[in-house]
C-alpha cells in the first residue's frame, strides 16, 4: 500500500486532470530527483515480491497441512453434527456449544486468511493501474514517462501470489474449492452410513 502511495504522490493523481505538467524537463535536478524515486520505487516493489516468494516457500508445507487437516476437521465436525440431529436422543447444551465452536472457529480463521491475502494481491494489481493512470493524466519528462513505461511493462512479470506448495491458492478460491470437498465427502459418508446394513 506504501509503494502506491509514494506513486500516486509523484503525480498528485486528482491535480492531473487538466494536463498540467508535473516534471519539467529544464530543470534537471527535479527530474533526476523524481528518476531515483521511481528506481527505489521500483526496488521496494521487488523487494516486496520477494519477501513474498519467500513467505510462500516457508509456509507453503505446513499451509498445505492444515488446509488438508481442516477439511478433515471440518468433514468430521459436520458429519458428526448431522448424524446427532438424525438420532433420537437428546444431547446435551454444552455438546451443542462445542459443536458450534468446532464449526464456526475454522472457517473464521480461514476467512482472516483469505482475507489478508485478497488484500496484498489487489495492492499489487493496483499499482500498474496508478503508474498508467498517472502516465495518461500528467505530462512529463520523457526520460520519467519511459521509467514508468518499463516500471509499468515489468509488473506484467511481477506478480504477487500466495499458494500452499504451488498446488492450493490462498485467495478467496480456497474458501470454494474446501467448501465443494467437505460438502463432497459428506455427502459419500452419508450415502454410505443409509446405504450400509445395520
Amino acid at each position: 500500500m506504501s509503494v502506491n502511495m509514494s506513486i500516486s504522490k509523484l503525480g498528485k493523481l486528482k491535480n492531473c486532470s487538466q494536463l498540467q505538467p508535473i516534471f519539467v524537463t529544464k530543470t534537471g535536478l527535479l527530474t533526476e530527483s523524481v528518476y531515483h524515486e521511481i528506481e527505489n520505487i521500483k526496488f521496494v516493489y521487488l523487494e516486496l515480491c520477494d519477501v513474498c516468494q519467500n513467505i510462500e516457500d516457508f509456509f507453503g508445507l505446513p499451509a498445505f497441512i492444515a488446509i488438508v487437516k481442516f477439511g478433515e476437521i471440518m468433514t468430521r465436525s459436520l458429519y458428526l453434527v448431522l448424524m446427532s440431529l438424525d438420532n433420537a436422543k437428546p444431547i446435551e447444551l454444552s455438546l451443542y456449544i462445542i459443536g458450534g465452536i468446532v464449526i464456526v472457529w475454522p472457517p473464521l480463521i480461514l476467512m482472516t486468511l483469505t482475507t489478508f491475502v485478497v488484500r496484498v494481491i489487489k495492492q499489487s494489481q493496483k499499482t500498474a493501474n496508478i503508474i498508467n493512470l498517472l502516465m495518461d493524466r500528467c505530462n512529463m519528462d520523457p526520460k520519467i514517462k519511459e521509467q514508468l513505461a518499463k516500471f509499468s511493462s515489468d509488473l506484467l512479470h511481477l506478480k504477487v501470489g500466495f499458494t500452499a506448495c504451488d498446488i492450493v491458492p490462498l485467495d478467496r478460491t480456497l474458501v470454494a474449492i474446501i467448501s465443494g470437498t467437505v460438502v463432497t465427502y459428506l455427502i459419500i459418508f452419508i450415502q454410505f452410513r443409509t446405504s450400509a446394513p445395520n
